[in-house]
């Protein structure tokens, strides 16, 4: 059976997206790793992954799954936007 799940935001915590997928009624939840306005990303704390694996146990979310924004990704060899690449390829 296909698992039910959306975007949610990441605001105030990573395990708060699986609480509002959980509330939402949902199988799974999708989040970005990072602000896709920024380059840069806080790094992950004890306690951010500690929460996180709560809420993952609490709520029963199957199927967490993360990724980067599509400007802070390694650039595809056919990236349209080559302002990107080089953004990238600049670290």
């Amino acid at each position: 059976m296909p698992l039910f799940g959306s975007h949610l935001s990441i605001a105030g915590g990573y395990y708060k997206a699986v609480d509002a997928a959980a509330e939402l009624g949902m199988d799974a939840v999708q989040l970005f790793t990072k602000n896709n306005n920024q380059w840069a990303a806080k790094p992950l704390s004890d306690d951010d992954v500690r929460l996180f694996r709560e809420a993952i146990e609490r709520t029963g979310i199957q199927q967490p799954v993360a990724h980067q924004p599509r400007e802070s990704r390694r650039c595809a060899v056919a990236e349209v936007d080559r302002r990107v690449c080089r953004r990238v390829a600049a670290g």
